[in-house]
């Protein structure tokens, strides 16, 4: 059923499966759990910038960058209405934008 501790879980399956290397399974886990927590919880809920923000991870690895920098603009937002700019949560996300800028920087080496 639709309960945000099964989110969690869900999140937390997804984080267990981009540590493997199994990006398909994983977006599928994460997208299940923000489809709970946007219903359960609402679209602003930190829970929902959380997930959002493992989007941007595992869009960052598999090179979908427009995907990736989205991701990660939709958990600045989140985050923003309910901590301070200098929480933990905001410095992650915008850690990772600034890896995806570094990412978007070097030269393409096409094989």
């Amino acid at each position: 059923s639709d309960h945000p501790v099964l989110a969690l879980t869900l999140r937390e399956i997804a984080k267990l499966h981009i540590r493997e290397g199994n990006f398909v399974s994983a977006e599928t886990y994460l997208k299940k759990a923000l489809v709970i927590q946007e219903k359960v919880l609402g679209m602003d809920h930190p829970e929902v910038g959380a997930t959002v923000g493992r989007l941007g991870l595992l869009y960052r690895l598999q090179r979908r960058f427009e995907e990736s920098e989205s991701s990660y603009h939709r958990a600045l937002k989140v985050f923003e209405k309910s901590h301070d700019l200098n929480s933990p949560y905001i410095l992650d996300v915008n850690k990772e934008l600034v890896l995806l800028n570094e990412e978007l920087q070097k030269p393409r080496v096409d094989k």
